[in-house]
């Protein structure tokens, strides 16, 4: 699913999409109180938690999950906890890497991990991107919000380098968007 406003903005030709979360990004994090905002997901999202907890899950965690939480922890910062992990762990791909360098998004830290390594922990949200891991998600405890963006797996396209490359970008930016849209619709639109 494309956020309404980035589909739009890229049909009218007005911008491509990473700009457009690039855009949200900063009207997230700068144009309005970021802090008292996200002060106000910690108090509505849970009572019990000092930061909420967010996974972001994927089959394999080796692209889309990584730079969904790579993104999710740009955009909010150490406010909000955000781990990723795959139904099964392999390794991330060097793509996802380089994706995400080339939008100036810290990679350091990251890491595959099994949805196993979470079991019986507690998140407010349980972000899939992928349709397989949507079927395939555990139950978790406590009162987790599922959200679900079906996006297209980079890692499965063939092609030339740049081909391949140019999927991880449009993964990314479809990312950058839909969770700009993620925060904004916690955070709300000022």
């Amino acid at each position: 699913m494309v956020p309404r406003g980035v589909r739009e903005a890229e049909d009218a030709g007005k911008m491509p999409a990473i700009q457009y979360a690039k855009q949200r990004a900063e009207h997230v994090a700068e144009g309005c109180d970021r802090r008292a905002g996200l002060d106000r997901i910690i108090a509505t999202m849970t009572a019990s938690a000092p930061v909420p907890r967010v996974l972001i899950l994927c089959t394999e965690n080796s692209a889309r999950s990584q730079m969904g939480e790579a993104i999710l922890r740009h955009i909010a910062g150490n406010s909000i906890q955000v781990v990723s992990a795959g139904i099964r762990a392999t390794a991330v791909h060097p793509l996802a890497l380089e994706a995400l360098r080339e939008a100036e998004v810290e990679t350091a830290g990251l890491r595959s991990k099994s949805v196993e390594e979470f079991q019986g922990q507690e998140f407010e949200a349980v972000i899939t991107v992928c349709d397989q891991a949507k079927e395939a998600c555990p139950v978790f405890p406590g009162r987790a919000v599922r959200v679900h963006y079906s996006i297209p797996d980079p890692a499965a396209v063939e092609g030339t380098e740049e081909e391949r490359m140019e999927a991880f970008r449009r993964a990314r930016d479809l990312l950058f968007a839909c969770l700009c849209e993620f925060v904004t619709v916690l955070v709300g639109p000022d």
